[in-house]
This record gives C-alpha cells, structure tokens and sequence, in this order.
C-alpha cells in the first residue's frame, strides 16, 4: 500500500484530482455555436456556465453572457418544446438561472444583473402526502422582458410575468405581476414607484393607493 505522504502517493493524488476536473470541464463548457436554434453574429458566452437545451434557446447578435450563467430550456413529456429567446445586444451578469418549460422571452438591449432568477415555471406541491421533488414541474406559464429593461441585482422574475419596454427593477425584487413601460419597481412584491408621464417629460412618485391624479403633483425634481 503506497504512503500517501510519499512523492509517489502526492503525484498520484495530483493525478487523481486532475482527471476528476477535467472529466467535469465538459459539462461547465457552453456548446459550440451551430448547438442552439440560432446564435447571432458577435454573441458571446462566458466559460464556465451550464447551457441545458441549446436545440431550444435563440442567442441574438452581440449577447454577451458572463461567467457562471445556467440556461435550462427544458422539453417536458407531452408538452410542446420549449423557447428561450434573447434579442440583440442583451447583457447577462454572473450567476444568473433563466429557465424555460414554455417560453422564456428577453427583448433587445435588456440588462439582467449578477444572481438574477427568471423562470415560467414552479415545482408542484398540490399533493401534500408526496415529497415536491416526486411532483414535477407545473405547465408553463409564459415570460416575456421587453426591449431595454434593467433586472438589477439578486432579482427574481416570476412565472406569468410581462415587462413592458424600459422596466427598471430594483435590487432584491420579486416581480408577481405585470408592470407597465417606462416604470420602476421594487419590492417583495414588487410595485411601481415611479413611472414615467411622456406628455409631461416627467418621472414622477407612485405611493401605494395613490391615484392617477395624485400621482400627477409629484414630479420626481431631483
């Protein structure tokens, strides 16, 4: 039995390591270009990051997706196959989890920050005597981020979701419901507390029940 502590037993433990890490590269390397549905000119996708159905994900021109990124577009039994689509010129920070069982839509110019979560779908729990594992995935319910948006920091977009044009999120949300162009939202939940009046150039404040009215004599002038 070779001594661990030996030159020998330390470069056969080296080796052991290395083959382990490099058998796992594979897995942590995005697949080659001709892998996804499309992949548009100048896109760029950041190693290590885990990509689960490139047949069903569309990369537009010059995306760029940093390190650490998990695509999942995932065809469910007896469903229709999934979409994942990102427009030209989205930016997706580190450690972000996008999944699709559906449709996963991401319009152009979108900026999505590190540790972000976008999903149409949950795990099921409507049988309470089986563990939520053993349940599987609940049918898609579509996502769609408009052109231009802001998904800031540890974020979360929740199944159902719409996101008009230029949303900006704030830090640490969760969005559960629509929200209207030109806005921004923060919260768990999420709510608007800004948006922006175009016929007056104005952003302006939004406190919860505030109506339309009142919303009008409070022009941001910061």
């Amino acid at each position: 039995m070779r001594d661990p502590g030996s030159k020998l037993g330390r470069f056969l433990t080296r080796r052991k390591m290395q083959r382990i890490i490099y058998s796992a590269v594979p897995a942590f390397m995005p697949p080659p270009p001709r892998a996804f549905a499309a992949y548009g000119q100048d896109a760029l996708i950041a190693a290590p990051g885990r990509i689960e159905g490139a047949e069903f994900i569309t990369i537009g021109k010059r995306v760029k997706i940093l390190e650490h990124i998990w695509l999942i577009a995932r065809r469910e039994p007896g469903r229709p196959p999934p979409r994942l689509i990102l427009g030209d010129d989205v930016l997706i920070n580190r450690f972000v989890k996008i999944v699709s069982v559906g449709e996963v839509v991401i319009e152009r110019d979108t900026m999505i920050g590190d540790n972000c979560y976008i999903s149409d779908t949950h795990y099921l729990y409507d049988d309470p005597d089986r563990s939520i594992q053993e349940q599987g995935l609940a049918p898609s319910r579509p996502v769609h981020i408009g052109a231009g948006c802001h998904i800031a920091f540890r974020s979360t977009i929740r199944p159902g979701v719409t996101l008009a044009d230029y949303v900006h999120v704030g830090p640490g949300s969760v969005v559960s419901d629509d929200m209207p162009e030109r806005s921004v939202v923060h919260g768990d939940p999420a709510r608007v507390i800004r948006r922006y009046d175009a016929a007056r150039g104005e952003w302006l404040f939004v406190r919860p029940g505030m109506s339309e009215r009142e919303a009008e004599g409070t022009a941001d002038t910061v």
